[in-house]
């Protein structure tokens, strides 16, 4: 069909899954320009959470798009994905997570105010029954994962520009001298400024990122290659005092369906409010996601799902400890294919859903 033959033009890093509008900060519009030119980190103050005492304040780094004269817009450096493989993600909260490999029986997961939401996705490849849905749905293959390679390519000097930035900031006399007049003494920069020396260099500032400038490729079990695994989350709860569900934006325009706009099927607020109860004395969330509703069927739905196609939305931002590195904050979801249709298993076959699906 039509919308299927142009799935690599109606789902691509050069729109917004939005509202269908270009936008001029994207991959197509600055992937032939240089990361400096167009990305700016600098710092925001906010007063102090723990040390309030003497007018102290905390400082974090954001990274935000320059316009064409290099002024900052304001405007989040936020990156859309290609069309990519959701390997094992955990959107309902790593609370619902299955039990970790290297986990004994004293284990239990984490509380809801402890969780977060994660999906993993793979760059450069997609599990042999995802792709041959794609190629069956019209969508040229090789194309779209030409696209993965550029764009990963270009969000890497994307993020590399971002670490040159902080490096300079954290070694610059002027920028330090500005934060002790400022009376920072807790968050993203403070931290940053106690782990940086004024004289480190800049491959070992670099040398020290634990996650966040590169994604080496990986291999199953079978040495078949699976791309690179790259992980985006955001927070079940955020805030003081009682804090507030956070919930990724989750659209869908399937490839196959006569869509015309995206879909938002993200869990109301209603819904969330039965499926994460406040305890006011103990000031804790229950969850209730699990309790089954008038149609026999849990509260929270299975909304993102293991191979998946989707195109994903998020924002890096970097923290300097425990360890350094960036966090990619996921922000949007738009799905554009459902997983393909599993056979059923007995009770005493395997529940792994594909020969690689246990290497993660």
């Amino acid at each position: 069909m039509q919308q299927s033959i142009h799935m690599l033009q109606a789902f691509n890093p050069n729109k917004n899954i939005m509202s269908g509008k270009t936008n001029p900060f994207t991959f197509k519009q600055l992937k032939g320009r240089n990361p400096k030119d167009f990305l700016v980190v600098s710092e925001t103050i906010y007063p102090a959470m723990k040390n309030k005492q003497g007018g102290a304040q905390g400082a974090t780094l954001r990274i935000h798009f320059k316009d064409a004269d290099g002024a900052n817009t304001g405007k989040p450096f936020e990156i859309m994905t290609p069309p990519c493989n959701l390997s094992w993600p955990e959107i309902k909260g790593t609370h619902q997570g299955r039990k970790p490999g290297w986990a004994d029986d004293s284990w239990t997961p984490p509380a809801v105010q402890d969780s977060k939401r994660k999906v993993q996705f793979q760059v450069g490849a997609f599990f042999g029954k995802v792709q041959d849905q794609l190629i069956e749905n019209g969508v040229k293959i090789d194309k779209l994962l030409d696209m993965h390679t550029d764009w990963f390519e270009w969000k890497s000097k994307c993020l590399d520009e971002c670490a040159n930035q902080i490096h300079a900031l954290a070694t610059s006399k002027e920028f330090r001298e500005k934060m002790k007049d400022e009376n920072v003494t807790e968050g993203v920069v403070s931290d940053l400024l106690k782990s940086v020396k004024p004289k480190t260099k800049l491959d070992s500032f670099k040398d020290n990122f634990k996650s966040g400038l590169y994604w080496e490729p990986k291999q199953d079990k079978q040495g078949k290659d699976i791309g690179r695994i790259i992980e985006a989350w955001s927070k079940v709860q955020g805030s003081r005092n009682r804090p507030t569900l956070q919930y990724p934006l989750i659209t869908k325009k399937l490839i196959d369906e006569e869509f015309t706009v995206p879909k938002n099927v993200t869990p109301s607020d209603e819904l969330l409010s039965e499926v994460y109860k406040w305890d006011t004395e103990n000031k804790v969330y229950h969850y209730h996601g699990n309790d089954l509703d008038a149609d026999n069927k849990p509260l929270e739905p299975e909304i993102v799902k293991h191979n998946q196609v989707a195109v994903l939305v998020y924002e890096p931002q970097f923290y300097a400890a425990p360890i350094r590195g960036f966090k990619l904050v996921l922000k949007r979801i738009q799905i554009v294919q459902e997983a393909p249709i599993s056979r059923k298993r007995n009770r005493e076959e395997s529940a792994i859903e594909d020969e690689w699906g246990d290497c993660m």
